[in-house]
């Protein structure tokens, strides 16, 4: 950032009709180059939170739904613009058309920065356009315009800059209706988000650079943005800590720490600007220690920085000092004095220095500028290569974001101690039956973070999934260990020595777990299950309905309910319990496999429909993608029981071929018992 000089602002004087084309040109190149840059994120799918803050976000779907996001505290967080901007796409081409999302998302970063070319323009940094332009590019911004959820970013960023923008006109003008469209842009960027909150600070700089003096009345027409970003700020802090869980042993900063860090992550935050290389969508951890001299230099060391900016203001000029404090200021929010929840797997994140990167920028773009203005040529041949670099390198980090295995697999390339990132990629690869390699993410994660409970509860559902009940069982009691309370460890431990057929230990737990949980489904269904296999018939279908109630949409209570009418010889109620359970989870393969099979082999000829069944087990074996044999065999049930013989010993073959692979012979031997019932010709049948 240099000093404000008249012959150095891009919208100085005179003739109108030449500077609008100049204007257009230079807007079309930088919405142009930025899409063309971010083709491959456009490209991606949906990653970490796009879940709860998208497609699982019940407050963009039901009826209603507008209204709460403004009046309620049922969203992750209060950014009711965001969740509007969302709910409005949701209506226009719905959650099965992520680029849609993301092409919204490079839209508002394109028009961010032609307002940082205007606006930089107006206050008089030279190369004002070439610094729009490298923030459109530079791919330290991948992480907020690539990410779907970090919709909050480029929203408030918009909005943060075209209040900017109004109050410099304002000043400019002295026109109410100036002032007046700047504070209502800057609470629009506050319910995108309140990291916006540090504008009236920004505006007060900007005055200092062009060499007026703060005056009383700068201060009382500011007062109401300071007054609004003071309460929106607070309320920000009371969601990070009460909503989204910004609370803990992992927050436990002191102050001397808070302040080490607050010194140190500027200096990470400006290197990754200057050398955009290993950006990964999680840092390592920092250890901060307070009582070590060393670290303490990175406190002196910023100390020195700012200061020598001020003192070398005479010399140089306000600019670098402006650009400095306008850094620091900006980053404030996400420097560790308020807790949030990112900073539980890093203390520092590429989308957190999203408007902060601008000083960095102005700072350079504008000192280069000066020293090249009589090389226009030199300038001009620099900044194309730099661009072209610039977008190049975010066009290669968007790969990075085309779903959440390949984000995760990225991670740990760049950084092999994320846990989170091992955590999660075990998740998935566990959802798709490879548990084995979702075990070896696990023990990974839990060697970087030993203390974690999710992990050992999540290692310990997978070892269970494998038929090592031993080695689940000790991962669940080392999280109870860790934490006594742990509602997950005590359902997961009963759910284990439910199918070790030890029920009375697993009643045990589960009812511990119901105690510290009453209005979980997960638990009552669990709870229902055992209570079902004691026999204890009105007291389990108390438990499974009472899951319902709790969540309509969870599957599981609707298959364990069915399972228990179905023993109680209530086959009718049974199937109605399957067939509402799917209008809720089309795709549960519980759900699909019990009424698929009870429609193929019912002993009653009334609940059997051959079609109907057939076309349950098609769609269960194309979820699962023809992998687990009992589905493919319940196919085969079905054609039989549909009349078509050939195809239900095709299906009846090929599930035992995948029952010998898996090395489960005892199913292989059963579904080869049935291929010979198939060949003469008749449906196989349960027991009545």
């Amino acid at each position: 950032m240099a000093d404000p000089r008249e012959d150095d602002r891009e919208g100085g004087p005179p003739d109108r009709e030449q500077r609008w084309p100049r204007r257009l040109l230079g807007t079309a190149v930088v919405v142009t180059a930025t899409f063309a840059a971010y083709v491959p994120a456009m490209r991606g799918g949906y990653v970490w939170d796009d879940d709860q803050y998208l497609y699982e976000n019940e407050l963009l779907t039901e009826p209603g739904c507008l209204r709460a996001i403004w009046t309620s505290t049922r969203a992750p967080q209060y950014y009711p613009l965001v969740f509007t901007s969302f709910w409005i796409e949701t209506r226009l081409w719905g959650f099965g058309f992520p680029a849609g999302f993301h092409a919204v998302n490079v839209a508002l970063h394109s028009l961010s920065a032609v307002l940082v070319w205007m606006i930089l323009g107006r206050v008089g940094v030279p190369g004002a356009w070439f610094a729009g332009a490298v923030f459109a590019l530079h791919p330290v911004h991948v992480e907020s315009v690539a990410w779907i959820t970090e919709r909050k970013n480029v929203l408030s960023g918009m909005f943060y800059l075209l209040a900017l923008l109004a109050y410099l006109r304002s000043e400019e003008r002295r026109h109410l209706t100036w002032y007046l469209a700047s504070l209502a842009l800057f609470v629009l960027a506050l319910l995108s988000k309140t990291v916006t909150c540090t504008l009236p600070l920004v505006i007060l700089l900007i005055g200092w650079l062009r060499r007026r003096p703060v005056r009383l009345a700068d201060c009382v027409r500011l007062a109401p943005m300071f007054l609004l970003g003071l309460a929106f700020g607070l309320l920000t802090a009371w969601y990070e800590k009460h909503r989204v869980g910004a609370q803990g042993t992992e927050w436990d900063l002191s102050f001397f720490q808070q302040l080490l860090l607050a010194a140190r992550a500027p200096w990470f935050y400006a290197g990754k600007l200057l050398w955009p290389a290993k950006l990964t969508f999680v840092y390592p951890r920092w250890r901060i220690d307070d009582g070590s001299a060393g670290q303490w230099l990175w406190f002196a060391a910023t100390l020195a920085v700012v200061a020598g900016s001020l003192l070398l203001v005479r010399r140089a000029g306000r600019g670098p000092a402006a650009a400095v404090l306008f850094f620091g200021v900006t980053l404030g929010p996400a420097l560790g004095f308020i807790d949030v929840y990112p900073m539980r797997y890093s203390f520092v994140a590429d989308h957190f220095q999203y408007l902060a990167s601008l000083g960095i920028i102005a700072l350079f773009v504008g000192g280069v500028a000066r020293l090249l203005r009589a090389k226009a040529k030199v300038g001009a041949t620099i900044g194309v290569a730099v661009l072209a670099v610039l977008a190049g390198l975010t066009f290669k980090q968007g790969h990075a974001y085309k779903d959440q295995q390949t984000l995760w697999r990225d991670t740990i390339a760049k950084n092999e101690d994320a846990w989170m990132a091992h955590n999660n990629l075990g998740v998935i690869l566990a959802r798709r039956g490879e548990h084995d390699a979702a075990v070896t993410h696990y023990r990974r994660a839990l060697i970087s973070n030993p203390d974690n409970v999710e992990l050992h509860n999540n290692l310990g559902v997978t070892l269970a999934a494998l038929g090592l009940y031993d080695e689940a069982i000790a991962e669940y009691l080392e999280a109870l260990r860790l934490q006594p309370l742990s509602r997950e460890a005590h359902n997961n431990l009963g759910q284990a020595y439910t199918d070790l057929g030890r029920l009375n230990e697993a009643l045990h737990h589960l009812r511990i777990a119901a105690n510290i949980l009453p209005e979980s489904a997960k638990v009552c269904s669990n709870l229902g299950m055992v209570l079902a296999r004691l026999e204890r018939w009105t007291e389990a279908e108390t438990e499974l309905r009472k899951a319902i109630r709790i969540d309509p949409k969870y599957a599981s209570s609707y298959h364990n309910l069915g399972v228990l009418l179905s023993r109680t010889e209530r086959v009718d109620e049974a199937i109605d319990s399957w067939k509402t359970g799917l209008q809720r989870s089309p795709d549960s393969e519980l759900l699909l496999y019990s009424l698929a099979w009870t429609l193929a082999t019912a002993a009653n000829p009334q609940h059997r429909d051959g079609p109907l069944a057939v076309a349950l087990a098609t769609r269960l074996c194309e979820v699962n993608g023809f992998r687990e044999p009992t589905y493919v065999d319940a196919l085969g049930a079905a054609f039989a029981e549909a009349g078509r013989s050939e195809e239900a010993i095709r299906r009846a073959e090929q599930a035992a071929q995948l029952a010998r692979a898996a090395g489960r012979e005892d199913l292989a031997g059963r579904i080869e018992n049935r291929i010979s019932l198939y060949q003469k010709g008749q449906p196989y049948r349960q027991n009545p």
